[in-house]
């Protein structure tokens, strides 16, 4: 006979194309799944950075005592800069992120020409906490907390193409005390 087999024929033709098939769609599916996993690993973390960055201006917007000096101790007899950044802190190590390096970062302080507004800048561990009390909208006199924190994302491992390292956030609200 020359017809085709029933045991091998077209049947197994089409078995390796379906194979071929298979493993062309795996990394496809693959860096898919990583892609959505990271996508939802760095909003969960922009969530905690927002949440913790809110309660450090939570805090800051109604303390008459922020426009104090950080190197003048004596100026600052309940700091609440200090207080603020020991809030972020413990707000971020009780999400899983450690963030307890800036507990002992010497914080960069500058102040405007009148010497009232300041902001303070403490880094460490590519960690930045910046408390601006001198933001402005307007005539509107604000504080300003901006966060960054560096992530590793996967898909980096898996491709290498640019993404970012730091995911940043920033708040701002309108100051209560004078």
């Amino acid at each position: 006979m020359n017809g085709p087999n029933p045991t091998s024929g077209w049947r197994g033709q089409e078995r390796g194309s379906q194979l071929l098939e298979f493993a062309i769609a795996v990394p496809v599916l693959l860096l898919l799944v990583v892609g959505i996993w990271d996508l939802g690993a760095g909003f969960a973390t922009k969530q905690k950075l927002t949440n913790a960055a809110r309660e450090a201006v939570r805090m800051l917007t109604s303390s008459p005592n922020v426009n104090c000096d950080p190197s003048v101790a004596s100026t600052c007899p309940s700091d609440p800069v200090v207080a603020a950044v020991n809030t972020v802190v413990n707000y971020l190590d009780n999400d899983g992120l450690n963030a307890s390096c800036l507990l002992s970062a010497t914080p960069t302080s500058t102040s405007s020409s009148t010497g009232v507004e300041y902001e303070w800048k403490y880094s460490c561990n590519q960690i930045v906490l910046d408390i601006n009390h001198g933001a402005t909208i307007g005539s509107t006199a604000m504080t300003a907390v901006t966060l960054t924190y560096p992530t590793t994302w996967t898909k980096g491992q898996l491709l290498p193409a640019p993404v970012p390292a730091t995911i940043s956030t920033e708040v701002q609200m309108e100051n209560l005390a004078p």
